[in-house]
């Protein structure tokens, strides 16, 4: 289940032709759940034996490897196998694993495979009845714990040849800036030239992004920004850049008409296919996080005219809406499909609409007025910064929204999270009790 997830595996994109209750299956969620009851499993096993008179162990032989009465060597293998699994549990609860950035995470989460290992050799070579008897290889229970460490190496060797292949395959293609675009004081959109050649490899979906090489001083760097134009209206790619970080005020400070952008191919599965049901998306967005939903948007009112659409978009002031006037333009052209909800911290004195800072109850009201029928009826997608990003999960959840029905792509600009520097890609998550689920964290804006 790991390794579908690590490749980004699209269950949606794949099982069309299957029941619906599979087709909509979270990974994610399976992926949790499976390490939660191996997990107790794990913890059940040795805790009965301090229910066994003829086992004679104690909690300390248990929780303290190397001090068993015999087979030491072999228990404490089962127990290091037990503190691995612990590890890669908790360290991917939505609360431990804010603390790490993506790549650490990634590399503690790779524990899990040494905790499999571990775990299948224990099998092995104890002694379910604890009497020190020779290792019996065709034993059937043994026969299971064998086949699994040859699947289990066989997931590895797959996963490192996967990783081999991805790290090949980034092959860097430029791109002709043939417009630029001013939105706002401190974001512009650049238009790229796609020639014919390469329609292919820069086909995409709404909602993904494009990773950018940029180069600062001697050394070259990748940082991914979301596309806002749609493959369904626009016969051109745009990505928007708004400065908050280094690498975004070079570009934003350097970048013409006429230069080229050295680009990887999209990227990134914010935004599930949609199905031919009716269905109403929420979207919450705060500051450059608008620049997914946009395409996401246009996208979905050409191709989905049964559906309906709410923004509610956070910023500090009017001045500081990226796309107001299209945004505007689409509430015009379809009033009843796609509305928006500005909600500005600092707002002039003329401003109609709601004032403040998005808290709690204000956001509560906004959902109340959007949601004329139950929360499980709809979809919601949300694109922020960090504290905009749980404010809005927190109440959701707290209104019983499924997990699975919350989807997250998550911007930070602390060197003690994923992305640095306000440009590295953005963690997209689907929210499921570890935080990222996260379809494998990475744009920026």
């Amino acid at each position: 289940m790991g390794i579908l997830i690590s490749t980004k595996y699209q269950r949606t994109l794949t099982w069309q032709k299957m029941p619906r209750f599979v087709r909509f299956i979270s990974l994610y969620q399976v992926h949790n759940y499976t390490a939660y009851i191996a997990l107790l499993t794990a913890f059940t096993h040795p805790v009965l034996l301090l229910f066994d008179r003829k086992a004679g162990f104690r909690l300390l032989n248990i929780v303290v490897p190397l001090t068993a009465s015999h087979q030491n060597y072999i228990y404490t293998l089962g127990a290091f196998a037990f503190y691995g699994l612990l590890t890669a549990v908790i360290t991917s609860t939505v609360f431990v694993r804010k603390l790490f950035t993506n790549r650490t995470w990634k590399l503690i989460h790779f524990v899990s495979y040494g905790a499999a290992m571990l775990f299948l050799i224990h099998g092995i070579w104890a002694d379910p009845l604890l009497l020190d008897r020779p290792v019996d290889f065709l034993d059937a229970e043994k026969i299971l714990s064998e086949a699994g460490i040859v699947l289990l190496i066989a997931a590895i060797i797959f996963r490192l040849r996967y990783a081999k292949r991805k790290r090949e395959s980034e092959t860097f293609y430029p791109l002709k800036v043939s417009r630029v675009i001013k939105e706002t004081d401190l974001a512009d959109s650049f238009v790229l030239e796609v020639p014919e050649k390469l329609k292919k490899q820069f086909k995409y979906q709404p909602g993904q992004f494009i990773p950018l090489r940029v180069q600062d001083g001697d050394s070259f760097i990748k940082r991914s920004y979301s596309m806002t134009s749609a493959p369904e209206t626009d016969l051109f790619l745009s990505i928007t850049i708004k400065r908050l970080g280094r690498i975004s005020n070079l570009l934003l400070n350097t970048v013409k008409e006429g230069d080229d952008l050295t680009v990887l191919p999209p990227e990134g599965s914010f935004f599930e296919k949609p199905t031919s049901k009716p269905t109403h998306y929420l979207f919450f967005a705060a500051g450059s996080g608008i620049t997914p939903f946009l395409s996401m948007t246009k996208s979905l009112l050409r191709t989905h005219p049964n559906s309906r659409i709410s923004l509610i978009y956070a910023n500090l002031n009017e001045d500081s809406i990226i796309f107001k006037k299209e945004l505007d333009k689409l509430e015009r052209d379809f009033p009843e499909q796609f509305s928006v909800i500005h909600v500005l911290e600092k707002p002039a004195s003329n401003w109609t609409e709601r004032k403040g800072m998005l808290m709690p109850d204000t956001l509560g009201e906004l959902l109340d007025e959007l949601l004329n029928d139950s929360p499980e009826t709809a979809d919601y997608y949300v694109c922020g910064p960090v504290g905009y990003i749980n404010l809005v999960e927190n109440v959701l959840l707290a209104r019983k929204v499924p997990t699975e029905k919350i989807h997250a792509e998550k911007f930070t600009f602390s060197p003690n999270i994923s992305v640095l520097d306000g440009d590295e890609k953005p963690e997209t998550a689907l929210v499921v009790g570890n935080g990222d689920g996260s379809k494998n964290g990475k744009p920026q804006k």
